[in-house]
């Protein structure tokens, strides 16, 4: 039964170095960063969708504890928090009232 087994892997062993091989012939050797991701694995890893919830809502609670500081209207609280993403990204003002809200 081993033999078996063993007979499997060392096929399918050959089949990959068979398809690396016919890569190297055909030119197309080397992986682009867009199938393998970020190059740097540590800077992959802090893009993970469970790191970026945890900035999401760290930096949500700040704006929202700190939304007195800013230069706007209370009413904007909640929806201002929400889209604080959105809004950093897009306007330079919202910028300067978020570091204003989280920095102190």
């Amino acid at each position: 039964h081993g033999g078996a087994v063993a007979g499997v892997r060392a096929g399918t062993h050959a089949a990959m170095l068979g398809r690396a091989a016919k890569r190297r012939r055909s030119g197309r050797g080397a992986r682009s960063v867009t199938t393998m991701g970020l190059p740097i694995p540590i800077i992959g890893g802090l893009f993970n969708p469970a790191v970026m919830s945890i900035v999401y809502v760290f930096v949500a609670v700040r704006l929202f504890l700190g939304f007195d500081k800013t230069n706007y209207s209370a009413d904007k609280k909640v929806v201002m928090t929400a889209l604080w993403p959105l809004l950093a990204a897009t306007n330079p003002s919202f910028r300067e009232n978020l570091k204003r809200a989280t920095m102190g």
